[in-house]
C-alpha cells in the first residue's frame, strides 16, 4: 500500500478549501446582482420626484389614513408675563393608511384672534410636513414621515392673568386632529 506524504495531503486540502472559497464567492456575487435595485434614470422615465411619480404605499394596509398630534414636552405651562417659552414642539406621528396629502398645521380660531389682538403670539415652524421617498428594486415608494414643528409661543408684558388656550389643528387627506397647550399667566 502506498502512503500520500503530508505535502501532497495538504496540498489536497488547499486546493478543496480553494475551491470552496471560490464557489461561495460566486454565489454572494450572484446574489448581489440579482438583488440590486434598479436605476430608474436607466429606464423609460426621465425623472423620479415624489410629486409626479406613481408610488406604492411602503406599508400597504386597506386601514384609512391617520396620524397622531402631540405638544410636547407638556401640555400646559404656568408663566409670567413677558417670557418666550423654548423648547416647545408639535408632533405629527404616522399611523396607519395611504397619505395622499400632506398634514399642515395651524392654529385654531379663538387662538389665533387672540394673538392678532395683543394676546400670546403664537406660530408654528415648519406649518406642514413632507413627502419622502424611497427606491426599491426599480419602485418608487413614497410615504409621510413622522415630523416635529417647533411651537413658537411669546407671552406679552402687557397681558392679564389668566388661562391662555393654544390649540393645534393638524389637517391631512380628509383626517383632522387636535392637540392643545394651555398657558397659565400669573403675577
Amino acid at each position: 500500500m502506498a502512503q500520500t506524504s503530508p505535502p501532497k495531503k495538504l496540498g489536497r486540502k488547499i486546493g478543496i478549501a480553494f475551491v470552496v472559497i471560490i464557489v461561495l464567492v460566486v454565489v454572494l456575487v450572484g446574489a448581489l446582482v440579482i438583488n440590486k435595485p434598479t436605476n430608474v434614470a436607466n429606464t423609460s422615465e426621465t425623472s423620479v420626484t415624489p410629486t409626479d411619480t406613481p408610488y406604492v404605499n411602503p406599508t400597504p394596509t386597506n386601514a384609512p389614513f391617520d396620524f397622531n398630534i402631540s405638544i410636547l414636552p407638556m401640555t400646559s405651562i404656568t408663566v409670567h408675563a413677558g417670557v418666550s417659552l423654548q423648547g416647545y414642539i408639535v408632533q405629527v406621528e404616522y399611523v396607519s393608511g395611504d397619505p395622499q396629502t400632506l398634514v399642515t398645521l395651524n392654529f385654531d380660531s379663538a387662538s389665533s384672534e387672540n394673538s392678532q389682538n395683543g394676546g400670546i403670539l403664537i406660530g408654528i415652524d415648519p406649518p406642514q410636513g413632507e413627502f419622502a421617498s424611497t427606491m426599491q428594486h426599480g419602485v418608487v415608494y413614497r410615504f409621510m414621515p413622522d415630523f416635529d414643528s417647533t411651537l413658537i409661543v411669546n407671552v406679552p408684558n402687557s397681558i392679564p392673568t389668566g388661562n391662555y388656550p393654544i390649540t393645534v389643528i393638524a389637517t391631512g387627506a380628509g383626517v383632522t386632529h387636535t392637540a392643545t397647550l394651555i398657558v397659565s399667566v400669573v403675577n
